[in-house]
């Protein structure tokens, strides 16, 4: 049962990076279209850049914890020496990811924001 959950850990977290980049790729060529009709994407473009920074580090985080659950399923299948504190060291960098993923996908929400409003000011200024 523990290496089916590990298991499901594995492709669950590159499904929700991919969901990120996915969206972080389609933010930036909104912001490139508004670029070329000259409205303001400095904050959303900023935005973008966390967005990006936080997706970098959560796969760095996930890359570790790969190696932990690497480490916890031969340690889990041979001598359970420890076997609670390596589940709670899994646990708690599965919960380091998930806040760096969630931050991420913040970053991105805050960006269509700052594009809405740029958006709207543009057009209100035009009138």
């Amino acid at each position: 049962r523990v290496k089916a959950e590990l298991n499901r850990i594995r492709e669950r977290f590159p499904a929700a990076f991919e969901r990120n980049e996915r969206l972080v790729a389609k933010i930036e060529a909104r912001i490139g279209e508004f670029d070329a009709r000259s409205i303001d994407t400095v904050a959303a473009k900023a935005r973008i850049a966390e967005a990006k920074v936080l997706i970098t580090e959560a796969k760095a985080l996930y890359e570790a914890l790969k190696a932990k659950i690497e480490m916890a399923g031969t340690q889990l299948t041979g001598e359970m020496s420890k076997p609670l504190a390596i589940i709670e060291e899994v646990r708690n960098s599965i919960k380091n990811l998930v806040e760096k993923i969630k931050a991420a996908h913040e970053k991105v929400r805050e960006a269509v924001k700052a594009l809405k409003d740029a958006r709207i000011s543009s057009t209100n200024t035009e009138e």
